[in-house]
């Protein structure tokens, strides 16, 4: 429960719901369903604020009532008490996963910004960035460094998974997975002018029942398709996308675990380092180079051999910023951090 001595209101959250009622009277001034995690009243009473998940909803005090006056993006579950500035132009204050965050509603919209899920994959090259959005159907490939416009990939399926390994470009969902060769330059292989690319510009496609695996070793890549069947394989050239024969050697890529790189289903990604771009390098040591440890992320900068600043990294990006994102030439930074692809490169 939270009180007001100024108002004489009282809110209570329940097991599902929201309410706010006058105490003198009795009168229900507010009520919501949802579960709520914390709660408060602004010192003058004018205003009330409430979390749910990521977001926190404030209400207004108007003749009698209590109406919403916006809802705000939270970095992270806010599930700590909240508290409101005494200003007019007033401010938030909540702490979400050992982050203490300030929102100023004058600056902020009134409503929340829709996060889906994106997914990324890097080319050879680490300037062009292929990326979707989770069940869309389009891939987008852009040149970080080039002003040449992005190219657009209709992929017909429901994308739940995107990997680029070597030149091929691999789009999972709707049970199929289906490949297109890409050029050096990023770019799909065989078109022509700034069209867009289509399904029939893919090299070849394969379905799987409830999930796929893949490995990849040098220049060979192999997709296990269904649920733990390792007869069902497709293995093909990284390089070129030539669809080989699963010999009994090739078959062996699965006796050893470390060279599993994905295991996806239609729910969920089991295990993720596909946005590299040089898979068969990850695990290489460097070479003369500098790296990321952990202890200075945590600190808010990366340092380069000779204790140089060379980034800082966000606060709120540190807890999900590993050391082990950094790619073997380091030189580029490749993450998911909230959902989205992050590239840094020097």
């Amino acid at each position: 429960m939270s009180f007001s001595p100024i108002t004489h209101h009282l809110s209570v959250l329940g097991s599902n719901a929201l309410s706010i009622s006058d105490v003198r009277s009795s009168e229900n001034l507010l009520h919501t369903e949802g579960y709520f995690f914390s709660q408060c009243f602004s010192s003058d009473g004018s205003l009330f604020a409430a979390s749910q998940e990521s977001i926190v909803c404030v209400w207004k005090y108007d003749s009698g009532h209590y109406t919403l006056y916006g809802k705000y993006q939270f970095w992270g579950s806010c599930d700590s008490p909240l508290q409101l500035s005494p200003t007019p132009s007033s401010s938030i204050l909540g702490n979400s996963e050992n982050i203490l965050q300030v929102l100023r509603l004058h600056e902020l919209p009134t409503a929340p910004e829709t996060l889906r899920q994106q997914y990324a994959g890097l080319s050879r090259s680490g300037t062009r960035v292929a990326t979707a959005h989770e069940t869309g159907r389009t891939v987008t490939t852009t040149d970080i460094l080039a002003q040449t416009p992005p190219q657009f990939i209709d992929t017909d399926v429901a994308v739940k998974r995107l990997v680029l390994t070597g030149n091929i470009l691999l789009v999972g969902g709707s049970g199929q997975v289906v490949a297109w060769l890409l050029t050096e330059e990023g770019l799909v292989d065989g078109v022509i002018g700034d069209r867009r690319v289509g399904r029939g510009d893919s090299i070849w496609d394969v379905s799987y029942r409830c999930e796929w695996a893949i490995q990849v070793e040098g220049q060979i890549g192999a997709i296990r398709l269904g649920d733990g069947d390792v007869d069902k394989l497709q293995v093909y050239r990284t390089d070129t996308g030539e669809v080989l024969h699963p010999t009994q050697e090739l078959r062996g890529f699965w006796d050893n675990p470390r060279r599993i790189t994905g295991v996806y289903n239609e729910d969920n990604l089991v295990q993720d380092h596909l946005y590299y771009h040089n898979l068969s390098r990850r695990n290489a040591p460097l070479e003369g180079g500098w790296k990321a440890p952990l202890d200075t992320v945590r600190e808010g900068w990366v340092k380069d051999v000779e204790g140089k600043h060379r980034l800082w990294i966000p606060v709120e990006w540190r807890e999900d910023w590993s050391p082990g994102d950094w790619l073997h030439d380091v030189t580029t930074q490749f993450s998911h951090l909230g959902g989205r692809p992050v590239l840094v490169k020097f």
